[in-house]
């Protein structure tokens, strides 16, 4: 009997050791694409455009709400915006993918919109290689696309590696092979908190609850400071300091980004150009508790015109709308 209880907890020891891990795609983006390069090549009638309304399209996961994406959208657009959405979907028990439902599927339905948005969702293993080419195709067009922090964004999780999305990133990502080192990819902004009374590895490593119940990697936090002048972050109220608890760790900046944003003198906005279109990163995690006289960056009232005006942004400038 206890032999069996000892094959039983191997077992249930490694399968919990790989769901949900980081998967590398079966095949490179790039070698798929060389392998299928009628799939894989942009019909010439596909191009990026113009409509009376601006069209995101956001790929939502745990924490999505915490964003504010539709109240940054009605802030900036008033009722000049359409809003989509597909969401991430769980693994469940022997899988070790997460999967994206309701993302367009060829390049047709891709370019139908005009900024795409990651709510920290798993889109390096959760989309399929066309999917991906034809996203990176589409920024290179001219489309926009913001891609917020999260338990699986920047290679933390996510299963980036060997996809285009480690080329459309401003950052280079710290890669991570396991769940298990999840906590090494997430770090506080300032300051070190060790684990609350009565919480193991395993529930700080695994939680999976909304910001409000998840213990902040700092309990203080570090209030959000404009880098410098630009028309995205003037005239908001710095002065309020919206705090961030946890951001997502990554390598280096790449050439050519522009910081829009830091906390702690550590970059949390950046953006730039790729192709003809833009790129912006949020490091910045929407994870943690703010104390009673304290405010979170996402709970921040200009928090909302912040991310409306970083889409806005992205938009060609002389298009009518």
């Amino acid at each position: 009997m206890k032999h069996w209880i000892l094959i039983l907890a191997l077992a249930l020891a490694t399968w919990m050791a790989s769901a949900g891990q980081p998967q590398k795609p079966t095949i490179a983006d790039r070698e798929w694409e060389a392998s299928n390069k009628a799939l894989a090549t942009k019909p010439a009638d596909v191009v990026c455009k113009a409509g009376p309304k601006v069209r995101v399209h956001a790929v939502e996961s745990l924490h999505a709400k915490f964003w504010r994406l539709p109240a940054a959208l009605e802030n900036q657009f008033k009722d000049k915006f359409e809003y989509t959405w597909s969401f991430e979907k769980r693994p469940g028990y022997g899988q070790v993918k997460n999967q994206i439902l309701g993302f367009p599927r060829n390049f047709a339905e891709v370019y139908d919109e005009d900024v795409y948005v990651v709510l920290g969702a798993a889109v390096g293993q959760g989309l399929q290689p066309l999917q991906r080419l034809a996203l990176e195709q589409f920024v290179k067009d001219g489309g926009g696309l913001l891609i917020c922090g999260g338990w699986w964004t920047f290679d933390s999780g996510g299963g980036w590696s060997g996809t285009v999305f480690d080329e459309m990133s401003p950052v280079v990502s710290a890669t991570t092979n396991s769940l298990w080192e999840r906590n090494l990819i997430f770090h506080p902004a300032a300051g070190t908190q060790g684990l609350l009374p009565g919480m193991t590895d395993f529930d700080k490593i695994y939680s999976r609850e909304p910001a409000a119940q998840l213990p902040p990697s700092s309990p203080t936090g570090s209030p959000l400071e404009p880098a410098g002048k630009n028309a995205i972050t003037d005239g908001l109220k710095w002065e309020a300091k919206p705090l961030v608890f946890v951001s997502n760790k990554v390598e280096k900046l790449k050439e050519g980004v522009t910081v829009l944003v830091t906390a702690d003198g550590k970059p949390m906005v950046v953006t730039w150009k790729y192709g003809k279109g833009n790129v912006a990163a949020i490091l910045a995690t929407p994870l943690g508790e703010a104390a009673a006289d304290k405010t979170a960056f996402w709970d921040w009232p200009d928090w909302s015109i912040f991310m409306g005006r970083l889409v806005a942004s992205f938009l060609p400038a002389k298009v009518p709308r």
